[in-house]
């Protein structure tokens, strides 16, 4: 992957460091970071269960996307007593019942304090596959040996947030 993913996802992390009970609004939002020269545009997090949120990203260069972005990444969040995802963190998408889409390079970052544990699995979604999703009626996720399937109102979110994407396509 190249050096500023890993920089935006860093970045990311830090901002989801706070307890993912918390609210967060939905829909999609950008952020020019003058530091990088980049914009950052997010989806907000959307809850999957009591614990867990579903967000989204990608970022371009500049202030105004010239082009479709080549891939959104995913970021699960959850924040719980108790490690989840630390000795299987596969990731794969069930589209309506029948097309099945695993995503082997899913990364997992960790954190622990006391009474809790922060864990985090980002995983790249290329446009075709996003786009897939996207039209799916019925999203299943599966992470580990957890089961969640999407809400109206997060398949909502991402369709926007592919929409975003795809902005500058000619």
């Amino acid at each position: 992957m190249r050096s500023w993913y890993w920089r935006t996802m860093v970045m990311l992390t830090l901002g989801a460091a706070t307890r993912v009970g918390a609210q967060a609004a939905t829909g999609v939002s950008a952020e020019f970071n003058t530091a990088r020269g980049q914009t950052i545009v997010e989806m907000g997090k959307v809850p999957l269960d009591p614990n867990t949120r579903l967000g989204a990203f990608y970022a371009f260069a500049g202030h105004i996307q010239q082009a479709p972005v080549p891939e959104l990444t995913l970021q699960l969040v959850r924040y719980a007593p108790t490690w989840a995802y630390a000795y299987d963190h596969s990731v794969m998408l069930v589209l309506d019942e029948k097309i099945r889409i695993p995503f082997t390079q899913a990364k997992r970052a960790a954190s622990v304090g006391e009474g809790y544990t922060l864990e985090q699995i980002f995983f790249a979604v290329s446009r075709e596959q996003a786009s897939q999703i996207a039209q799916a009626r019925k999203v299943e996720m599966k992470v580990g040996s957890s089961a969640f399937v999407w809400s109206d109102s997060l398949q909502h979110a991402f369709r926007e947030m592919v929409t975003s994407a795809d902005a500058g396509a000619k």
